[in-house]
């Protein structure tokens, strides 16, 4: 959960508690309380609410950037409770700051800059409406680039699959793996989309084979319906899955693997260390030694390929060979036959 939707959720508390005129006096240790409550019941922590955390709050509500909530401080003795001013008034019927306006303005100009992801011509049409309605409208350059490919097929199906998935729908989709010569159909029930080197990837439950599987949208045939299965939803956490890989492949009772790359140019580092290969990376600047935790798929030995000679595997040694046997392949492609 972001520090962003966590803020969003004590906003919410804060300003049922300040709307309460019903006798009930809402100290700090009050307000702190409910966000607590809310927060547990929500994400199962507490995490972000503290009385520091929580005057910091007010005083971003009461200031214009913020809801210019007319918050007041009421003593009773030596300590104070918080309520509004106006008992009609709540965040959820402010209008929007001039800061706020601006924040949603730029955040659909990126998201208009997205081309070629269906689902997102939307954002073009509301950037217009809200510019109008704002007294806004702007004439701007592009000034974002997003890396993107407008002629990757499967694109046309993203946001058939993101609808499904919001619906729960079960589909029927024709699907034809690379080095196939013929589709198949595979009964899936949508749970997530994962995009990775410019490609997208539907995960979901697979209803014949009974276990969670990914799918590539540029080896999609067709998607239908299917309304006689009941959706199934795999108990299956898609951030813990990415946690492990590069990429998005992985196999049954996979183990981790200490990897080990021997870096033999070392202009190599800070490009590694500013890009890391994935979030388990640990440089050894006395070795000049790459070391990750990762279980091995494709991606990774794509990886460590692009690197070219500027490293050598070190471990596993199933890696190391995996390596040089693409290597040798290679070799072999541009060796000059007799007859050349």
């Amino acid at each position: 959960m972001s520090s962003n939707q966590q803020a969003q959720i004590r906003y919410q508390v804060l300003d049922r508690c300040f709307s309460d005129f019903s006798g009930k006096k809402y100290f700090i240790k009050d307000l702190v309380q409910a966000c607590e409550k809310a927060m547990e019941r929500e994400y199962g922590h507490t995490n972000g609410c503290s009385e520091r955390q929580i005057r910091n709050d007010i005083q971003y509500m009461k200031r214009a950037e913020g809801y210019n909530a007319p918050i007041q401080r009421y003593y009773e003795g030596k300590p104070v409770y918080y309520r509004y001013t106006d008992e009609h008034y709540s965040i959820r019927n402010s209008e929007l700051s001039t800061t706020q306006k601006k924040q949603i303005l730029d955040a659909l100009h990126l998201l208009s800059g997205m081309e070629g992801l269906p689902g997102l011509e939307w954002a073009t049409t509301a950037l217009v409406k809200l510019g109008e309605g704002f007294d806004m409208n702007r004439e701007t350059n592009k000034v974002v680039s997003f890396e993107e490919n407008m002629y990757l097929k499967g694109l046309e199906y993203f946001d058939v699959l993101y609808q499904a998935i919001l619906a729960f729908r079960v589909l029927e989709i024709t699907y034809q793996p690379f080095h196939q010569d013929t589709s198949r159909k595979e009964l899936i029930s949508p749970q997530y989309l994962k995009q990775y080197n410019n490609r997208w990837f539907l995960f979901g439950y697979n209803h014949k084979e009974e276990k969670v599987q990914n799918l590539a949208l540029d080896r999609i045939k067709e998607i239908g319906d299917n309304r006689k299965e009941l959706y199934k939803y795999a108990d299956f956490n898609y951030e813990e899955y990415f946690d492990d890989i590069i990429g998005v492949s992985q196999f049954p009772n996979q183990e981790l693997e200490k990897v080990v790359l021997q870096v033999k140019n070392l202009k190599l580092l800070p490009y590694i260390q500013t890009k890391p290969l994935h979030s388990s990376q640990k440089i050894d600047k006395e070795l000049n030694q790459i070391k990750l935790q990762v279980k091995l798929n494709y991606e990774l030995e794509a990886v460590i390929l692009s690197l070219g000679d500027q490293v050598s595997v070190i471990s596993p040694p199933i890696l190391v060979e995996n390596i040089r046997k693409k290597i040798n392949n290679m070799q072999s492609n541009y060796e000059c036959s007799d007859s050349a």
